[in-house]
């Protein structure tokens, strides 16, 4: 069961990018340019801290196909990308460095995924407030198929401290979501009940 739930996870987190990507390309999309690079950063850290805490393979999967997803995206933020020029973007991008600093300087690698935790929420606020300002910026796709693997690979072995990063993404995309549906959320709560 194991090997399956992993191979499930690993198809809908190789899905995932890959509709972002067509999405950013057709314009659908816009990510934020300063989340998506601190994103980059920690999620290549993410994926080293993993190996270094001796995760179980599904954690190994999730962080590794978030290290390469994070630089594709990142790359295609400088064409189609928004925002990062407020001081607001630029103090997330710093408390998100700083986090990634301290997660370095830990020395260990289970706290080294909770700085890791704490950098990669410091990089979405900015992309939470675009998307919640803006939720046309963002298709639904990447973050529905990135919740859909993580609890695949989440399932796939017993919970653990080094899950606690399986739990933050899923938090994190359903954030996400929110912000994207909030314009249909609360349209269809102030129309009342259908009769």
């Amino acid at each position: 069961m194991t090997t399956f739930l992993l191979i499930l996870s690993t198809v809908f987190l190789l899905i995932s990018p890959i509709a972002y990507a067509i999405s950013i390309i057709r314009g659908r999309s816009r990510p934020h340019r300063l989340t998506r690079l601190s994103l980059m950063a920690a999620m290549l850290l993410s994926f080293v801290s993993a190996l270094d805490a001796d995760a179980n393979p599904g954690t190994l999967i999730l962080t590794g196909i978030f290290a390469v997803q994070s630089v594709v995206i990142f790359g295609m933020t400088l064409w189609r990308g928004m925002g990062g020029q407020s001081l607001f973007d630029w103090s997330c991008f710093v408390l998100s460095i700083v986090g990634l600093a301290a997660w370095q300087l830990s020395g260990n690698a289970l706290v080294g995924i909770w700085f890791a935790i704490f950098a990669d929420t410091a990089a979405y606020i900015p992309a939470f407030v675009k998307t919640w300002k803006h939720p046309h910026t963002e298709g639904h796709w990447f973050y529905t198929l990135g919740i859909i693997g993580t609890l695949f690979g989440l399932f796939a072995y017993p919970l653990s401290p080094a899950s606690a990063f399986q739990v933050y993404v899923v938090a994190a995309s359903l954030v996400m979501l929110f912000c994207i549906f909030r314009p249909g959320i609360f349209t269809k709560v102030a129309a009342g009940p259908v009769v």
